[in-house]
């Protein structure tokens, strides 16, 4: 990252889930100037990633609210991404919402 190779105008990206293990030299000041903490999907977030993902489908945010009230964990973006990916043919927005359900672990019949 130093040094006469280094590129300036580079954006380079590092990603952990336990920054307490890195070598502070690694993530000073300089090296890495932003850190961001990226949290869980709120329903808003996923709302917008099935918009994104899936163009068309009307996911309602409240629909997807009640899943994740009923739900004991919220999902990362990542495997929000993922179960989109695999359903962007997806025509029917209670296709989306069976398989939001199944990611969160809740029953199917959580959407009816």
């Amino acid at each position: 990252m130093d040094g006469v190779a280094s590129a300036h105008g580079r954006i380079t990206v590092i990603t952990t889930n336990h920054i307490e293990l890195l070598d502070p030299a690694l993530i000073r000041a300089g090296r890495c100037d932003l850190h961001l903490h990226l949290t869980v999907c709120n329903a808003a977030q996923i709302h917008d990633m099935c918009e994104m993902y899936i163009p068309g489908i009307h996911v309602t945010v409240p629909a997807i609210s009640a899943l994740l009230e009923a739900a004991a964990d919220r999902p990362s973006a990542a495997s929000v991404a993922s179960m989109l990916l695999r359903n962007r043919s997806a025509k029917d927005p209670e296709q989306v919402l069976q398989e939001l359900a199944q990611l969160l672990g809740l029953s199917t019949d959580v959407t009816e």
